[in-house]
């Protein structure tokens, strides 16, 4: 094999060898802070990899909120209905913030209940930084506030 063709393979060879550790050095990096990045979480108080802020969560879900209700049709417009799962919601809250208090800790989050106007899809979901969803159609299906507050 001539030279010139030997010494412009191997120039490949390393520059791919480099390439290479170069990545498995980044990889490596990105999974060492991620094992590093441990918190305990505030309301249950396990430890657990966090990867976000709680800021980067609240404005992920503050971010995705249009779209979700969006693609719901919208928010439901019985106010009252709405103002009953928002009373609920922070019944629920209320409580769980007491129990917080009690042991030391506090809820980082404040959390906001959207009724959707989606009468087809029965579903129930949060979003991450304190956003929660109930549709029309599952809400329509709850007989009474237990089951209203065990679904949020």
């Amino acid at each position: 094999m001539p030279r010139y063709i030997r010494t412009m393979h191997g120039s490949r060879n390393s520059s791919l060898k480099m390439r290479l550790i170069i990545a498995a050095g980044i990889a490596l990096f990105s999974f060492v802070s991620y094992l590093m990045k441990v918190d305990v979480n505030e309301i249950t108080g396990e430890k657990q990899q966090v990867a976000l802020t709680e800021q980067q969560e609240i404005a992920l879900g503050l971010q995705a909120m249009p779209t979700i209700i969006q693609r719901h049709h919208g928010e439901h417009p019985d106010q009252q209905a709405q103002a009953y799962v928002d009373r609920v919601g922070h019944r629920l809250l209320q409580g769980l913030n007491e129990t917080l208090k009690k042991q030391g800790r506090h809820n980082p989050y404040h959390f906001d209940f959207h009724l959707l106007n989606d009468n087809q899809v029965v579903n129930a979901f949060a979003l991450p930084g304190g956003q929660i969803f109930i549709t029309a159609a599952l809400y329509n299906q709850l007989e009474t506030e237990g089951q209203l507050a065990g679904v949020l």
